[in-house]
């Protein structure tokens, strides 16, 4: 099962999708659909995606305002409670959503 497979069936995206970052989950979920990624890294990019921006805006931040130094921060705060080689959820996913939303970001930045 690939991304756009799991995108149709996941409640996660869903409630991503109706709720407040709807703009942004759509741009990201586009980003995952397009570079092919399985089920298990797009639920957990999602996870972790729906955590930086409670994070991001829990912190008093707007969701438009979401940086490379912002995901940067927030991947330090993920790193204090979990480590990759704990077996936490931090892992390999992790790493692919860190760079897939800096180019998403970057991406934001040019329109």
């Amino acid at each position: 099962m690939n991304a756009s497979d799991y995108l149709k069936r996941s409640a996660l995206y869903r409630k991503l999708d109706h709720g407040p970052y709807q703009e942004f989950a759509r741009a990201f979920t586009a980003k995952m659909s397009n570079e092919g990624l399985g089920r298990q890294c797009t639920w957990r990019s999602l996870s972790l995606f729906r955590d930086l921006m409670d994070w991001h805006i829990g912190n008093g931040h707007a969701p438009q305002d979401l940086s490379e130094v912002h995901v940067d921060h927030f991947l330090e705060h993920r790193f204090k409670q979990w480590k990759p080689d704990s077996g936490g959820p931090i892992g390999g996913p992790a790493l692919a959503f860190s760079a897939a939303g800096k180019r998403l970001n970057t991406s934001r930045r040019a329109t």
